[in-house]
């Protein structure tokens, strides 16, 4: 199959920061290898206007929601495979056709996530890595590109860590997924920022697929991320109470876990996380320990 054989669909939820939403469609519309549609899913209110060689598509969301909106904008998508992408990403004309690339020669991929400029798992100290063991249940190196215990996700560790990197989630900052899968599962309907949803939807399609289909992090192409604070980001209460309340349905729908292993893995989670931030000593630590606890 060759590259311009396989077609895809961008979808970006976004609402209030129409600057950084431009210089992101921008990108998308000098691609290389471009996609057959851009649907943009916005929740401000006002219908914007956007020109170039890809026809977008824009829908008005009522709910200010993540996964919501990218639900909506799945809605629209005919092609083989769809991108969940961020409103707040650059990249360079290439990374499409370098991501298209990998997928034909990995036929078994389901999904796989271009590497995002600096970030990555740090090779766990000795005394994190024996946390980590236990809350996984089962040794492991470094536990890059992970979800395991009561919902906790990790990049891949690049420093131990070559690409591509198989795993059992992937983040939706730019996802790259088969529709057919996709429609099979779906976002959960998180409200607002929806902390994790993407853990949640790659995870559940994951173990649907074991052993044959494989989720994957690259190592190329690359993106940068700027992760614009804006709305329940500027607020470390709600923002770990929601993250709290949607780690609770990521483990127990996504993850399978029953509740006694739950309840407990979640408690120690809860103390570990606490007593880091008290050792921390960052400004508004407090406020994020009590959303932790309320979630």
């Amino acid at each position: 199959m060759a590259v311009g054989e396989i077609s895809y669909t961008v979808v970006v939820a976004t609402g209030g920061r129409p600057e950084a939403l431009s210089n992101t469609l921008r990108d998308w519309q000098g691609q290389t290898a471009k996609p057959d549609k851009i649907v943009v899913v916005d929740f401000s209110g006002r219908e914007s206007r956007f020109s170039g060689p890809v026809p977008v598509e824009t829908i008005l969301s009522p709910v200010a929601s993540a996964a919501r909106q990218r639900n909506l904008g799945a809605e629209r998508v005919k092609t083989d495979w769809m991108v969940f992408c961020d409103d707040d990403v650059r990249f360079g004309s290439e990374l499409a056709e370098g991501v298209l690339e990998f997928l034909r020669q990995h036929p078994e991929a389901v999904a796989v996530f271009p590497r995002m400029r600096g970030s990555g798992h740090p090779r766990p100290k000795p005394w994190l890595q024996r946390y980590y063991n236990w809350q996984a249940g089962k040794k492991h190196a470094n536990h890059g590109a992970k979800l395991f215990g009561p919902g906790i996700s990790t990049y891949p560790c690049w420093e131990k860590q070559s690409g591509p990197v198989e795993s059992n989630w992937l983040p939706s900052t730019m996802l790259w997924i088969r529709t057919e899968e996709f429609c099979k599962v779906k976002f959960p309907n998180f409200e607002g920022y929806s902390a994790g949803e993407d853990a949640y939807l790659t995870h559940k399609i994951w173990r649907n697929l074991q052993p044959k289909g494989k989720l994957y992090f690259l190592d190329w192409p690359e993106y940068d991320h700027f992760s614009i604070q804006s709305g329940i980001k500027l607020n470390r209460f709600a923002l770990a109470r929601m993250a709290a309340r949607n780690q609770r349905r990521i483990a127990r729908e996504a993850m399978g876990l029953g509740w006694p292993e739950y309840l407990i893995k979640t408690l120690v989670h809860r103390i570990f996380l606490t007593a880091a931030l008290l050792r921390a000593g960052r400004k508004g630590s407090r406020g994020e320990i009590a959303g932790i606890w309320a979630g």
